[in-house]
């Protein structure tokens, strides 16, 4: 019930756009499931909606947590959908191009991967090592796991990059160029949401990462549904 006692939170108007934008994106990832009658693509854009909404609304949580303890539990929480987020941008862009024949283990490799950075979270404190305050609240600083999974995060989403661009060579239907192009650019604004990893590392800029990932996820269920 620790958890739940209101007595254990304070009210922190930084946290609202986290929550709203979390739940947000959520909605939109059932949506489209629903929509595309559980489709392979629609499961892994509900996935990435999951990973990313988690991360927001437990990060949106943690700011409002009066006791560090609590602040790290939820952090930790927030942090745990971060690490899904590569997996799951991974697999929503080989679902929509039907690659799984030909990337099945990159992206097997990759799930074994976050699976250890998940543990890592949990079970040590060389991800997340202390908690630093800044206007907006407190946040996570990373250790040496933490440093290792931002290379990895950072990796797989080159990854994707090249597989974009590899599709968009391929392709030869003009249509299938523009829409391709879309996606590209869409996941390049994503891609910006990356900043809510500098206060991770002691820099003081606010982790606006909420407003380019709203802008993926919108359009990227438009996509889909299209």
């Amino acid at each position: 019930m620790y958890l739940l006692d209101a007595r254990n939170y304070i009210m922190n108007i930084y946290s609202l756009p986290m929550l709203f934008v979390g739940a947000t994106i959520a909605s939109l990832g059932f949506f489209v499931l629903f929509r595309e009658r559980s489709s392979s693509v629609s499961i892994s854009f509900l996935f990435m909606c999951l990973s990313v909404s988690l991360f927001l609304i437990a990060g949106g949580i943690s700011y409002l947590s009066r006791q560090n303890i609590l602040f790290s539990f939820w952090f930790k929480v927030g942090t745990l959908g971060v690490v899904c987020i590569p997996i799951s941008v991974l697999l929503l862009t080989v679902a929509r191009f039907d690659l799984f024949q030909r990337y099945g283990a990159a992206v097997a490799a990759n799930i074994f991967v976050s699976i250890l950075f998940g543990l890592g979270l949990f079970l040590t404190d060389a991800f997340i090592h202390e908690v630093k305050s800044f206007f907006w609240g407190n946040y996570g600083q990373y250790g040496t796991i933490g440093f290792a999974f931002i290379g990895f995060f950072f990796s797989v989403m080159v990854f994707i990059l090249y597989i974009y661009w590899q599709e968009y060579q391929h392709t030869t239907r003009s249509v299938n160029k523009k829409r391709i192009k879309l996606m590209f650019i869409t996941f390049s604004v994503g891609y910006l949401g990356s900043i809510d990893f500098l206060p991770s590392l002691g820099i003081p800029i606010y982790p606006f990462g909420y407003i380019p990932i709203l802008f993926f996820a919108t359009v990227w269920a438009f996509i889909v549904v299209r």
